[in-house]
């Protein structure tokens, strides 16, 4: 019994580090429709083919709108997604896409609109980080 317990927390310990999931539900919005909302969700999966799964959820933005996502993870860097998320007529929308690199741990999410290309300028209408 006391064998099967220690395979079971080293294989829950092993797991953990090779998995971690970051939910952001609380945005700052601004410049958009009264009650306008947003989540994400990064989930890093490691080993050889490590990746994090990004997904952006927004709810009563502008509708039909193309919105540019940054995620800006400080120690790993900044990255702009162009184009990467249009709301429907009601300003809702979503945007799912694969990072090779793990970007879940106290990276911001920005949404919004770039400015000069090759610059890392931002009109940010949402901006959230994990809590």
């Amino acid at each position: 019994m006391k064998r099967a317990i220690c395979i079971l927390l080293v294989l829950a310990c092993v797991g953990s580090a090779f998995a971690a999931a970051v939910k952001i539900k609380e945005f700052t919005v601004v410049n958009e429709p009264a009650g306008a909302a947003a989540m994400a969700m990064m989930n890093y999966t490691g080993g050889p083919n490590a990746k994090t799964v990004v997904q952006v959820t927004v709810t009563g933005f502008t509708p039909n709108t193309t919105y540019d996502i940054v995620l800006d993870g400080g120690a790993w860097g900044w990255m702009i997604v162009p184009g990467v998320l249009q709301t429907d007529e009601n300003g809702d929308g979503h945007a799912h896409w694969t990072v090779p690199v793990n970007v879940s741990d106290s990276t911001v999410v920005q949404i919004g609109f770039a400015g000069t290309p090759g610059t890392q300028e931002f009109d940010a209408h949402a901006t959230g980080s994990p809590q």
